[in-house]
């Protein structure tokens, strides 16, 4: 009797465990078809909705072209502008290339580009400006990599550290950046006037050294000012301009440090005493940029007159006076050899930096003021900034003698 009980409890058992295997082979198949279904469901949507960013697309480019039919320029750069980064295909970069013609517009600033600046190594460009942030750029893809926001005032001048992992920039006060990660680093001391602390104007430059360990600035006080890149303190203050100091640069060896300013002078200074070795004057306005040449003999400078100046470092002489530009000269720079100077007005002027010699000329009538230029580091393309709220990088490659005009 047991022994046929037990039979019979181990043969249920056995059943209700086939049954549970049964069920669960079961919902484990209803469950598989159900992962199939909402798998092939999400394909779908995402087929539909990759579908519908190309279609967009392919809408953009056909409105390029029905503006630029139309003659409605900027309207037709917008819709190329709106394009999807990963989508812009070889059409796409035909199409700029017709728009921009000479040149390539970065867009993203909210107000007029004040500065530029291009990494050593080549690989980004830096702007700042009116809507009082630092961008940063992709050089090749012209990519907005990095939206630095923490000035409070329009950002006058930024500068790549000479190892392109730093970017100083300078507003109501000076700051320090990682150029990779958009981190502040430091925050300089400000001005020990707190008058002046309250002019969003007041420190007008900032530039690296060429060993990337001291930081040169220009301000509203009528100073340039001297500091330790790596812990903000003050290591000189020059004393000599009767006006605010607009532009600052430190000659190619980092033994000498020139100024510009209102006052209508440029001022070179000893670097490790800061003693004062010449007053350049020459300029009927107040200077507004200079730079050395790379050999470390010329200053250039452009002033508010409308007109820019070479002066022998040595000497303290004038060399070249550069006449042609339309209005007030608001950038300088030698190219990479040392053989041309680049300058920018509401137009930008290249010259033969021995003879003066006007090489090329970029114009459109639609910029305004181009307040920022420099060169790459090969010499071959130039960035601007100005009041038209764009970053735009020029290709030299082509004919120097043709004027370009629009």
């Amino acid at each position: 009797m047991i022994s046929t009980w037990f039979a019979i409890e181990a043969s249920q058992r056995a059943e209700n465990e086939a049954i549970e295997k049964n069920n669960t082979k079961r919902a484990n198949g209803e469950l598989k078809k159900a992962l199939t279904r909402l798998s092939l469901q999400r394909e779908q949507t995402e087929a539909q909705r990759h579908l519908a960013v190309l279609r967009l697309y392919s809408s953009q480019l056909a409105q390029a072209q029905r503006e630029w039919r139309d003659n409605n320029q900027v309207a037709a750069r917008d819709f190329l502008d709106a394009c999807q980064w990963d989508l812009r295909n070889v059409e796409h970069r035909l199409l700029r290339s017709l728009y921009e013609g000479d040149h390539v517009a970065l867009r993203g600033h909210e107000g007029s580009v004040f500065c530029v600046a291009l990494s050593p190594d080549g690989k980004r460009i830096a702007s700042g400006g009116q809507d009082k942030t630092v961008k940063v750029w992709d050089a090749f893809t012209g990519r907005e990599l990095l939206s630095l926001k923490g000035h409070t005032g329009f950002v006058g001048s930024v500068c790549f550290s000479p190892d392109s992992k730093r970017i100083v920039s300078s507003s109501n006060g000076i700051k320090l950046w990682d150029a990779a990660t958009g981190r502040l680093i430091l925050t300089f001391n400000q001005s020990s006037d707190p008058s002046m602390r309250r002019n969003e104007e007041y420190v007008y430059c900032a530039r690296f050294s060429p060993d990337g360990s001291r930081i040169l600035s220009g301000s509203a006080e009528s100073i340039a000012e001297l500091w330790d890149a790596a812990t903000g303190n003050k290591i000189l203050t020059l004393e000599g301009h009767s006006g605010a100091v607009q532009c600052v640069a430190f000659s190619p060896d980092g033994k000498y440090l020139v100024s510009g300013s209102k006052d209508k002078t440029v001022k070179v200074w000893e670097a490790l005493t800061g003693q004062e070795l010449h007053t350049l004057k020459g300029h009927g306005g107040l200077v507004r940029d200079v730079a050395f040449s790379p050999d470390g003999k010329r200053i250039v400078s452009g002033s508010g007159d409308s007109t820019v100046k070479v002066w022998d470092i040595g000497t303290g002489r004038e060399s070249l006076t550069l006449k042609g530009h339309s209005d007030a000269v608001g950038s300088v720079c030698f190219s990479p050899d040392g053989r041309r100077i680049g300058s920018s007005s509401r137009e930008i002027i290249l010259w033969d930096a021995v003879t003066g010699r006007e090489i090329r000329t970029f114009k459109r009538t639609t910029w305004g003021s181009i307040g920022s230029i420099c060169f790459s580091p090969d010499g071959k393309k130039i960035v601007s900034g100005g009041s038209d709220q764009a970053v735009r990088v020029w290709d030299l490659t082509g004919p120097e003698t043709l004027p370009l005009e629009a």
